[in-house]
């Protein structure tokens, strides 16, 4: 079993040859206060780096919107952006999903190895879209691969170019913000060929992890989620390397403060600062991605708290789930009895708000 040795460490390896300007730098990209400065570079000498020691002032808290209710599929605070499109993506997933059938969303960020779990899914007889494209699919799976293909790679890709142009006479802030919304009625069109046309049970990587919070809230409670996580260092090491320049990456811009996730394009066309260009991966540096990623998984994590038993969270690099005999175990033990929750849930009263 071959061990990852700690990114964190990695971190600071831009940095390190500038000596204390460098390191003035990293405090700059991080956003960080002179108090928090002490707590980085003693946590980053230990290779360990709290989420918590991200600035406050760039985090907002999560709650309930109705505080001490027993609904656990009330939407947290701030986690959907575009409500419109939410409730269009309700009226997809509420007729195909329920007690009888399960939501599975693979939340993990692409290069966390979402599709070697896409592929573990449909190896286990649930139907997967990764990206944009059944996976494991059969011929009767031509068509809706041809319509995937063409929402997901052709389209959204076009959208996520004009969202990166730079050029202010092509960029206003009505321009963005109507971008935002046409790619929200793409994501419908497509999210009917994924769980309608194609019959998918299970969605992953970029594309639906962008719109993870209305897919959770859509399906909840009959939705469970796998977690896929990686060392922040070295994730952003190998995205940058791999995928630096893609035709579908995108982060919402630096200063998208009220932004819980910058990798959720309906927060990000939610927020007032949606006017600036969006980011590839490459636009950022390593120690700047490892804290997107890191405050992804944070989200997720919240957002399904409120649900116990309902995320599955492991790390496949380096560890012995590299392995396909223990990560398929775990994750068919995981998902085995989806169905059967759903139904203990249901009859508790958990169900979303209409």
């Amino acid at each position: 079993m071959k061990k990852e040795r700690c990114g964190w460490a990695l971190l600071t390896t831009e940095y390190d040859q500038s000596g204390e300007e460098g390191v003035a730098k990293m405090f700059g990209d991080l956003g960080l206060v002179t108090g928090d400065q002490a707590k980085l570079l003693d946590a980053l000498q230990k290779h360990e780096v709290a989420a918590d020691l991200r600035p406050q002032s760039k985090v907002k808290k999560l709650k309930h919107s109705h505080a001490g209710s027993l609904d656990s599929c009330t939407p947290l605070e701030g986690s959907i952006g575009n409500a419109g499109l939410f409730e269009e993506i309700r009226k997809v997933v509420r007729p195909l999903f329920g007690p009888n059938r399960t939501l599975v969303l693979l939340a993990g960020q692409g290069t966390t190895g979402s599709r070697t779990i896409s592929t573990d899914t449909a190896t286990l007889g649930i139907k997967t879209v990764h990206l944009s494209k059944v996976a494991l699919s059969k011929p009767e799976d031509g068509d809706c691969n041809f319509d995937l293909q063409y929402w997901v790679k052709q389209e959204y890709a076009n959208y996520i170019t004009k969202l990166r142009i730079e050029d202010p006479k092509t960029s206003s802030k009505t321009t963005r913000l109507e971008l935002y919304e046409e790619m929200a009625r793409l994501y419908v069109s497509a999210l009917n060929v994924a769980v309608d046309e194609c019959g998918a049970r299970a969605l992953g990587d970029a594309f639906w992890v962008s719109i993870f919070a209305e897919l959770y809230y859509a399906a909840c409670p009959h939705v469970q989620v796998v977690l896929t996580t990686r060392d922040p260092g070295l994730w952003a090491e190998s995205r940058i390397k791999k995928h630096g320049k893609s035709k579908t990456g995108f982060i919402c811009p630096r200063n998208s403060t009220d932004v819980l996730d910058r990798f959720s394009q309906a927060q990000c066309g939610a927020d007032g600062k949606s006017f600036l260009p969006a980011l590839d991966n490459g636009d950022l540096s390593v120690t700047e991605l490892g804290w997107v990623l890191t405050g992804h998984d944070r989200f997720v994590r919240d957002v399904t708290r409120a649900r116990p038993g309902s995320l599955l969270e492991f790390t496949i690099f380096g560890t012995d789930y590299t392995n396909n005999g223990p990560r398929r175990a775990l994750l068919q033990s995981f998902l085995s009895n989806v169905d059967q929750l759903g139904k203990k849930n249901a009859r508790r009263g958990d169900m979303a708000v209409e």
